[in-house]
Protein backbone atom coordinates (compact mmCIF):
# COMPACT_ATOMS: atom_id res chain seq x y z
CA UNK A 1 0.00 0.00 0.00
CA UNK A 2 1.48 3.34 -1.02
CA UNK A 3 1.38 6.56 1.03
CA UNK A 4 -1.39 8.07 -1.14
CA UNK A 5 -3.65 5.07 -0.52
CA UNK A 6 -2.97 5.16 3.23
CA UNK A 7 -3.75 8.88 3.33
CA UNK A 8 -7.02 8.23 1.46
CA UNK A 9 -7.90 5.43 3.89
CA UNK A 10 -7.23 7.73 6.84
CA UNK A 11 -9.36 10.45 5.29
CA UNK A 12 -12.17 7.97 4.69
CA UNK A 13 -11.97 6.67 8.26
CA UNK A 14 -12.03 10.25 9.57
CA UNK A 15 -15.16 10.92 7.50
CA UNK A 16 -16.81 7.73 8.76
CA UNK A 17 -16.04 8.77 12.34
CA UNK A 18 -17.42 12.24 11.65
CA UNK A 19 -20.62 10.71 10.24
CA UNK A 20 -20.97 8.53 13.35
CA UNK A 21 -20.59 11.58 15.60
CA UNK A 22 -23.23 13.47 13.62
CA UNK A 23 -25.53 10.44 13.82
CA UNK A 24 -25.14 10.25 17.59
CA UNK A 25 -25.81 13.96 17.93
CA UNK A 26 -28.97 13.64 15.81
CA UNK A 27 -30.19 10.80 18.06
CA UNK A 28 -29.52 12.92 21.16
CA UNK A 29 -31.44 15.85 19.69
CA UNK A 30 -34.32 13.53 18.74
CA UNK A 31 -34.54 12.26 22.33
CA UNK A 32 -34.52 15.81 23.71
CA UNK A 33 -37.18 16.83 21.19
CA UNK A 34 -39.39 13.89 22.13
CA UNK A 35 -39.06 14.77 25.82
CA UNK A 36 -40.03 18.38 25.10
CA UNK A 37 -43.03 17.27 23.07
CA UNK A 38 -44.17 15.01 25.92
CA UNK A 39 -43.87 17.95 28.34
CA UNK A 40 -45.91 20.11 25.95
CA UNK A 41 -48.63 17.44 25.75
CA UNK A 42 -48.56 17.17 29.54
CA UNK A 43 -48.91 20.95 29.80
CA UNK A 44 -51.89 20.90 27.40
CA UNK A 45 -53.61 18.22 29.50
CA UNK A 46 -52.95 20.22 32.66
CA UNK A 47 -54.43 23.38 31.14
CA UNK A 48 -57.51 21.43 30.03
CA UNK A 49 -57.91 19.87 33.50
CA UNK A 50 -57.43 23.27 35.13
CA UNK A 51 -60.23 24.71 32.99
CA UNK A 52 -62.54 21.77 33.75
CA UNK A 53 -61.89 21.87 37.49
CA UNK A 54 -62.30 25.61 37.84
CA UNK A 55 -65.74 25.45 36.20
CA UNK A 56 -67.08 23.17 38.97
CA UNK A 57 -68.15 24.13 42.50
CA UNK A 58 -67.18 20.76 44.01
CA UNK A 59 -65.69 17.58 42.61
CA UNK A 60 -64.01 14.35 43.65
CA UNK A 61 -60.36 13.81 42.95
CA UNK A 62 -57.50 11.50 43.79
CA UNK A 63 -54.90 13.60 45.58
CA UNK A 64 -51.29 12.67 46.37
CA UNK A 65 -50.50 12.94 50.08
CA UNK A 66 -46.92 11.72 49.97
CA UNK A 67 -44.51 9.53 48.12
CA UNK A 68 -46.57 6.97 46.16
CA UNK A 69 -49.66 7.50 48.36
CA UNK A 70 -52.99 8.81 47.02
CA UNK A 71 -56.33 9.52 48.72
CA UNK A 72 -59.80 10.23 47.37
CA UNK A 73 -60.98 13.69 48.33
CA UNK A 74 -63.90 16.04 47.85
CA UNK A 75 -62.66 19.37 46.60
CA UNK A 76 -64.96 22.17 47.64
CA UNK A 77 -62.96 25.20 46.56
CA UNK A 78 -61.15 25.21 43.23
CA UNK A 79 -60.72 28.97 43.03
CA UNK A 80 -57.00 28.81 43.84
CA UNK A 81 -54.28 26.43 42.78
CA UNK A 82 -50.77 25.64 43.99
CA UNK A 83 -48.57 25.78 40.91
CA UNK A 84 -45.01 24.45 40.83
CA UNK A 85 -42.67 27.26 39.82
CA UNK A 86 -39.57 25.11 40.43
CA UNK A 87 -38.83 21.63 41.67
CA UNK A 88 -39.24 22.74 45.30
CA UNK A 89 -41.52 25.78 45.29
CA UNK A 90 -45.23 26.22 44.68
CA UNK A 91 -47.13 29.49 44.37
CA UNK A 92 -50.82 30.00 45.08
CA UNK A 93 -52.53 31.30 41.92
CA UNK A 94 -56.01 32.03 40.67
CA UNK A 95 -57.35 30.02 37.73
CA UNK A 96 -56.48 32.82 35.30
CA UNK A 97 -52.95 33.33 36.65
CA UNK A 98 -52.27 29.59 36.73
CA UNK A 99 -53.55 29.25 33.17
CA UNK A 100 -51.40 32.17 31.96
CA UNK A 101 -48.35 30.73 33.74
CA UNK A 102 -48.86 27.32 32.13
CA UNK A 103 -49.39 28.87 28.68
CA UNK A 104 -46.12 30.81 29.05
CA UNK A 105 -44.32 27.62 30.09
CA UNK A 106 -45.81 25.81 27.10
CA UNK A 107 -44.56 28.58 24.78
CA UNK A 108 -41.06 28.35 26.28
CA UNK A 109 -41.08 24.60 25.67
CA UNK A 110 -42.37 25.13 22.12
CA UNK A 111 -39.61 27.64 21.40
CA UNK A 112 -37.02 25.20 22.74
CA UNK A 113 -38.47 22.46 20.50
CA UNK A 114 -38.20 24.74 17.46
CA UNK A 115 -34.57 25.50 18.34
CA UNK A 116 -33.85 21.75 18.57
CA UNK A 117 -35.51 21.20 15.18
CA UNK A 118 -33.22 23.81 13.60
CA UNK A 119 -30.14 22.28 15.26
CA UNK A 120 -31.22 18.85 14.03
CA UNK A 121 -31.69 20.12 10.47
CA UNK A 122 -28.24 21.76 10.47
CA UNK A 123 -26.53 18.61 11.77
CA UNK A 124 -28.52 16.44 9.37
CA UNK A 125 -27.29 18.59 6.46
CA UNK A 126 -23.69 18.17 7.66
CA UNK A 127 -24.29 14.43 8.08
CA UNK A 128 -25.63 14.15 4.52
CA UNK A 129 -22.65 16.10 3.19
CA UNK A 130 -20.18 13.77 4.95
CA UNK A 131 -22.07 10.67 3.76
CA UNK A 132 -21.88 12.01 0.20
CA UNK A 133 -18.12 12.64 0.60
CA UNK A 134 -17.67 9.06 1.83
CA UNK A 135 -19.65 7.75 -1.14
CA UNK A 136 -17.47 9.78 -3.53
CA UNK A 137 -14.31 8.47 -1.87
CA UNK A 138 -15.61 4.90 -2.23
CA UNK A 139 -16.33 5.49 -5.92
CA UNK A 140 -12.84 6.90 -6.49
CA UNK A 141 -11.35 3.92 -4.68
CA UNK A 142 -13.25 1.46 -6.90
CA UNK A 143 -12.27 3.39 -10.06
CA UNK A 144 -8.59 3.11 -9.10
CA UNK A 145 -8.84 -0.68 -8.73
Amino acid sequence: MDMGQMNTDQQRMAKVLQAEIYGQEMKRLEREYEMLMLRIQEMEKTIKALDEVSSKKTFRAIVPIGSDVLVRANIEDASEFLVAVSSKYFVKMSHENARDFLLKQKKILGDAAEKLEKQFEAIEAQFQKVVEEIREMEEELHEEE
